[in-house]
């Protein structure tokens, strides 16, 4: 298998948490992450296939492969706002396409970095911006983000069960 071919059982969902724990309110994304993680352990298979979870620091060009084969990519990310709710927004890639560099892409231009380097049309994209507030670097969550970490669980279950169309979608519990 070269490293273009790709796996036949790939999950057709894919959701990826951008952040860093070890900045503050920036580990927003890990921690929705681990929550998921957590609930598609509890679930049988047949549900728990239907979605990979990656988690990094910050989206790069070596996400691109991580994109084929997908129905669907989301990706959870804190936004330093000073908005009450988590916010969801549909990307399309980049018209100009990426600005070259190695790492450190925006959700639009991994889409568009995905459609120039593999003449095919990325996945569907939605990302979840989540508000925080502290990105101190050694600092916990605070308490104001893991209250959105909670608001964003809530409404990312709401957002998986027609995703998943699965009789067990309506169980999506922590």
């Amino acid at each position: 298998m070269s490293l273009w071919d790709q796996p036949p059982d790939r999950a057709p969902l894919l959701v990826i948490a951008i952040g860093n724990p070890a900045r503050g309110d920036d580990g927003i994304g890990p921690a929705l992450a681990d929550r998921l993680q957590a609930w598609l352990a509890s679930q049988p298979s047949t549900l728990s296939d239907q979605i990979e979870v990656l988690t990094t620091m910050q989206l790069s060009a070596e996400d691109v492969l991580d994109l084929t084969d997908r129905t669907h990519v989301l990706v959870i990310d804190a936004q330093a706002t000073p908005s009450p709710h988590p916010a969801w927004t549909a990307v399309t890639a980049a018209p100009e396409g990426p600005a070259w560099t190695s790492h450190h892409l925006t959700p639009a231009h991994l889409l568009s970095l995905h459609a120039r380097l593999l003449q095919a049309p990325p996945p569907p994209c939605t990302v979840l911006s989540v508000p925080g507030s502290d990105f101190t670097l050694g600092a916990p969550l605070s308490e104001a983000a893991r209250l959105q970490v909670d608001l964003a669980w809530r409404a990312l279950q709401a957002w998986l069960a027609p995703q998943l169309a699965h009789p067990a979608n309506t169980a999506l519990s922590p």
